[in-house]
This record gives structure tokens, C-alpha cells and sequence, in this order.
């Protein structure tokens, strides 16, 4: 679609611009007219190269489940638009750069049940040199591996681990439920540069704390660090880490909670395999209003094998073990296992199919309603990307 806007835009300019050219003099010559065309398609070629690049891509599909959350008869069984994505970037200079992304999805809907599109990246970069770039809006918080070096569009399963659904998209001392994103700044960049791409990378960012499109609900800010070693190209390891402090109605504005995890990916030709392990923890000790306590658990491995470059079988476990959490209530692991199936016919085509039996298991901190029923799931989704 973008390449065919294009296309349409330069016949437009060039149907303009041929009048001006067979219009000169006759004494100019054939030269002459052929310079004059010439300076003409580089000046259209330079507005085409700084008009903002549109792509983006849709994902549609069927989902049934039974006994969501453990809880029995929590049944569904349905035709969904997970989601549509938007996506323009641009250049201002050789320096500056920009992006927006925006997101709409059926099951997504205002107070007036309404399906609401929202506003999912939207910054600013400045690439000074390859060792430091500088972001500046909202974007992904560089914690986990999945968060911010994989997006939806390129997972390999329709669903995020556990440790991006319980731990960065929710938070775990306010209940805040979003997409991994937040405002504020982020410098980046990498070092030990070889073949295209660099050994270590690092990410220092200020958030607001608040998560995405929200500004922020108290004076503290989040801070998040991370480093990627990559000793070879299909290899990375990564280690990130979040300290915060966060609104609570029970226990107060400023209960610290602080997020981690490691993890590492192989991604080759043939064999991919994925695993990390990530925990939120927050122990505010004994006060006037009582102990905050947050102690949660989550770590994945997925596995693939890729086949002649349009299919791939893939099986992941994935677990979820809330030892203690006084902020939200509720506490008990549960266990996911995943057999799917990935298959790309085409370059801007992708069919997921997924099946995924969940185990829940309560503990001794567990709410009295807390859901103890295995349920399953079963996926078929299209991607499609312009």
C-alpha cells in the first residue's frame, strides 16, 4: 500500500512537471530538456524521501477457551480483531528522526463501549553516534527481552510470556493494566561494533512511573537499566532492572517496588530457543497502615525449529507463581503449556496456530475466590502487513 501511495504521488508530480518540460524553446535542444527532467525527478525524489513512511499491520483471528483464570465455566468462544497497528516514522534531519504508532483492537472499548483506538509510541530520537541515542516521549520500557526487542507483529505466538503480562504490562503494587510502554527519556546505544551489529548494548531511561498515555500519578520517577551482550550475531543475553515507587489506595503513594530480569535468546536459521526469568518484589515492613508486600515469580523457555523458512512447530511452558502479593490480593501459580505452530506462506503473511493447557495452583496467600480449574486455549490467527 505504501509503495502504490507512492507510485501514485510521483505519476501526479510527473504529470505536472512534463508540461513545463516540452513547453521550452526549440532552440534549447534535446540536452537541454533532458537536464531540465533530470533536476525535475531529483526534486521529486527528495520530496518523496522526507514525506513520513507509513506501514503497519493487522491481526485477526478465532479464540476458545474454557475456565479462564481457573475459575469454572469461564468459557468464551469468539472472533476477535486482536489488533491493528499504524505506524509512520520520518526524518526531520540526518540527525533527528521521529516515530508514531497507533493501536486499535475489538475487545479494547471507552465507558460508552465504544472501540477506542489508542496512542502507543510517539517520540523522538536524536542518533548522535552509534554509542548514544537519545529518546524522548513514549515508547517500550527496555525491560524483559520480549518488551522491547519483539513487538506482536514479530512473536511468535499470539500471546506474550507471563513475565510481560503479569509483571511489565501490569503493575504489580497498583494493578495498572497497559502495554509495556511509558513516557519519558532513554538513552541508548552500542559499542564493539562487528558485521552490522554491536557486542554490548546498553539502555538507561527516566519514566514517569505512570505507564503509558497517563501523566504521572506521584513525584517519583521510575528508572530502568539494561544490558545486552551479544557474542555472536544469533545470540543475546540480556540483564534489565526497574526501581520505582507507586501509587497504592490501601498503603500509600510511595510503595517502592523494584522489577528484574534475565534472560537469553538464540535466533538462527534453523533453532530458536528463548528463555528468561523476571520478579517484582516489594516489602515496605511494618507501618501505620499495615506491610506492603509483593513477591512474584515468572520465567518462560519457547522453543522452534524452522523449516525451509515458512514453518515452524513451537512449544513453550510458561509459568506464573505469585508467592504473596498484599497490594492486589489473590496469590498461586499457574502453568501454561504451549503447542503451535507458525507458518509464513508469504513475505507480508504469518499463520499462528496455538494451543495452551493452564494449570492454577492456590497457596496460602491465596484469595478466597482464587480459581484452582485447568482451562486451555485454543488460537488461529492471521497477520498481515502493509
Amino acid at each position: 500500500m505504501k509503495r502504490i501511495l507512492y507510485r501514485l504521488l510521483f505519476a501526479a508530480v510527473m504529470a505536472a512537471c512534463i508540461p513545463a518540460v516540452s513547453s521550452a524553446a526549440p532552440g534549447d535542444g534535446q540536452a537541454g530538456s533532458l537536464d531540465t527532467l533530470r533536476r525535475e525527478v531529483k526534486g521529486i525524489r527528495k520530496i518523496l524521501a522526507e514525506l513520513p513512511r507509513l506501514s503497519g499491520y493487522g491481526q485477526v483471528g478465532y479464540q476458545y477457551e474454557t475456565n479462564r483464570g481457573g475459575v469454572e465455566g469461564a468459557d468464551a468462544s469468539t472472533f476477535m480483531v486482536k489488533r491493528v497497528r499504524l505506524i509512520m516514522t520520518g526524518d526531520i534531519s540526518k540527525v533527528f528522526e521521529y516515530k508514531m504508532q497507533l493501536e486499535g483492537n475489538s475487545t479494547s472499548r471507552g465507558s460508552d463501549s465504544k472501540a477506542l483506538i489508542s496512542m502507543q509510541d510517539w517520540y523522538f530520537k536524536a542518533k548522535i553516534c552509534p554509542a548514544l541515542q537519545i529518546w524522548a516521549g513514549q515508547f517500550p520500557i527496555p525491560l524483559t527481552i520480549e518488551n522491547y526487542d519483539i513487538s506482536p507483529g514479530t512473536l511468535e505466538t499470539p500471546d506474550f510470556s507471563a513475565a510481560i503480562n503479569k509483571m511489565v504490562c501490569r503493575n504489580a503494587v497498583s494493578g495498572i493494566l497497559t502495554y509495556g510502554r511509558d513516557i519519558g527519556l532513554q538513552a541508548t546505544g552500542g559499542f564493539l561494533w562487528r558485521e552490522g551489529y554491536s557486542i554490548l548494548d546498553y539502555n538507561l531511561c527516566v519514566y514517569n512511573g505512570a505507564q503509558m498515555n497517563s501523566a504521572d500519578d506521584n513525584q517519583a520517577k521510575d528508572i530502568v537499566a539494561r544490558l545486552t551482550v551479544r557474542p555472536m550475531r544469533d545470540l543475546r543475553i540480556s540483564g534489565s532492572v526497574n526501581w520505582g515507587e507507586y501509587p497504592n489506595a490501601k498503603y500509600g503513594k510511595y510503595i517502592p517496588m523494584t522489577r528484574y530480569a534475565v534472560g537469553a535468546w538464540y535466533d538462527s536459521d534453523g533453532v530458536m530457543v528463548r528463555g528468561e526469568y523476571a520478579h517484582a518484589g516489594a516489602d515496605t515492613g511494618f507501618g501505620e497502615k499495615g506491610t506492603a508486600r509483593v513477591d512474584e515469580h515468572m520465567y518462560y523457555v519457547i522453543a522452534g525449529y524452522k523449516i525451509r523458512g515458512k514453518y515452524m512447530p513451537l512449544l513453550r511452558y510458561d509459568v506464573f507463581d505469585c508467592k504473596r502479593n498484599t497490594c492486589l490480593g489473590g496469590a498461586g501459580k499457574q502453568q501454561d503449556f504451549l503447542v503451535g505452530f507458525l507458518w509464513t506462506p508469504l513475505s507480508r503473511l504469518k499463520v499462528q496456530a496455538d494451543y495452551t493447557l493452564s494449570t492454577y495452583d492456590a497457596n496460602r496467600n491465596s484469595a478466597a475466590d482464587f480459581g484452582t480449574r485447568s482451562g486451555s486455549k485454543l488460537q488461529l490467527m492471521v497477520i498481515g502487513y502493509f
